[in-house]
């Protein structure tokens, strides 16, 4: 089975990323799940191997618990910072996840994903069978 290595830059202003989590979705075929379980990083960037045969299309949500910005640390409290971003795996090289990018994403792909209460986002159940 072929993978393909996907490199992730998360961008939000000037933020640095002291604790986060991040699960990559397949959201196109009825039978791709989770390529990448909920798994924590730290930095603007993490790399994840994805099967090439499981789902063409993929979303990837990130959520950020901690952060600096010019040396001061903050905390998202209960409410981490939620981005997405979905991409077309044999395009994908780098994948920019950014507020812009969720919300794109969201408007593209309304209907075939839903986002759970822990944030994270999922295929929507819109296959038949």
């Amino acid at each position: 089975m072929a993978t393909k290595t996907v490199l992730f830059h998360v961008e939000v202003r000037n933020a640095v990323i002291t604790s986060g989590t991040y699960e990559v979705q397949g959201i196109v075929n009825k039978f791709a799940g989770a390529a990448a379980s909920k798994t924590a990083f730290q930095g603007n960037s993490f790399i994840v191997e994805l099967k090439e045969n499981e789902s063409e299309h993929f979303a990837v949500t990130v959520l950020i618990q901690d952060y600096t910005i010019d040396g001061v640390a903050h905390k998202a409290q209960d409410k981490p910072i939620n981005l997405l971003a979905t991409f077309y795996l044999p395009a994908a090289g780098e994948v920019k996840v950014c507020p812009e990018s969720s919300i794109a994403s969201i408007y593209s792909f309304a209907r075939m994903t839903t986002v759970n209460n822990d944030g994270l986002v999922t295929k929507a159940n819109c296959f038949p069978g």
